[in-house]
């Protein structure tokens, strides 16, 4: 007993600082009626009916799905140049995320999910002779806000489950790290990106399997496959310097801010540095195969509970 009643403290502990780190992401990104969202349901869950709500935390690996060209490797000497292209999905790398579930029916539930990815670096070179290098290093996150329902399947400790529902993007960022180097004048220039905001509708489904450990508390494994783009809708400077100097303020606003579009015009051939530059939208890959391991914790009866 002492054992499953660490196991729980520990359980809520986890779900409540995820829940503090999400809710500031939802904040920032000014998701307020989100979040407004969240604390009704959540006094409805645990206030009026928690005798049928479980809650789940859970975390794991996102293998990258629907890969495409991030960046590249590019070496040029005097006598032959090589190129080698580097690809992969935003989707890859580490994934937390919690769930709250209604019991509509023993086998049958309906879920609220949060989930969070960070994807992992991609990088990327360019090398000319003894004239130049530059260095590139591209990374990713999302979080998500993902609806949908569960069937359990099987009777006994151990039961099948299967999910679907739809992902929706809430908050997160790419970020872009350039270093150019002039090997000829030894100067470094530094500059960083930040690429936000834009609504992204994906979907996702899974299998998995619970171990049940007491009336209360059960372990899951779960392979879940998101099918999901995004693309920014505003790029902003965060950092530009020259050898170790900040000079963001020497940039004029249309080389420190980017709005993404469908089409734009340009007149006269020329852009304007005095406002923000408007580009073409680039959509990126944030479809994965994710492996997971977590728990689950039941708000219910022993008898309602039997399904799950």
């Amino acid at each position: 007993m002492l054992f499953y009643n660490g196991l729980r403290l520990i359980f809520l502990r986890v779900l409540s600082f995820f829940c503090i780190f999400t809710s500031n992401m939802i904040r920032s990104a000014n998701f307020y009626p989100i979040g407004i969202f969240f604390v009704i349901f959540f006094h409805l869950a645990f206030k009026v009916i928690p005798q049928k709500i479980y809650s789940t935390f859970d975390f794991g690996y996102n293998l990258g799905l629907a890969n495409q060209n991030i960046t590249s490797n590019i070496n040029i000497n005097n006598s032959q140049a090589s190129n080698t292209l580097v690809k992969g999905s935003f989707g890859s790398g580490l994934n937390l995320s919690a769930t709250t579930g209604y019991l509509y029916k023993p086998n049958f539930s309906f879920e609220l999910g949060l989930s969070y990815s960070q994807s992992q670096s991609f990088d990327g070179n360019y090398t000319k002779d003894t004239s130049f290098s530059q260095q590139i290093k591209i990374k990713a996150n999302m979080l998500r806000f993902m609806p949908g329902i569960r069937i359990a399947l099987g009777e006994g400790r151990n039961k099948m489950f299967v999910k679907i529902g739809a992902a929706f993007r809430l908050a997160g960022q790419a970020n872009l790290t350039n270093i150019y180097i002039d090997e000829q004048s030894h100067n470094t220039t530094v500059s960083e990106w930040k690429y936000f905001k834009g609504f992204s509708l994906g979907a996702y489904s899974g299998i998995g399997f619970t171990h049940k450990i007491s009336e209360k508390i059960s372990f899951y494994g779960e392979a879940l496959i998101i099918v999901q783009s995004w693309s920014p809708k505003y790029g902003d400077v965060t950092k530009y310097s020259i050898n170790g100097t900040n000079m963001v303020e020497t940039l004029l606003p249309g080389q420190q801010h980017i709005h993404f579009v469908d089409q734009y015009t340009v007149t006269n051939g020329s852009y304007s540095n005095y406002a923000a530059k408007e580009q073409l939208k680039q959509y990126y890959s944030f479809s994965s195969l994710g492996l997971k391991i977590g728990i689950i914790y039941y708000f219910t009866t022993k008898n309602e509970a039997q399904g799950h």
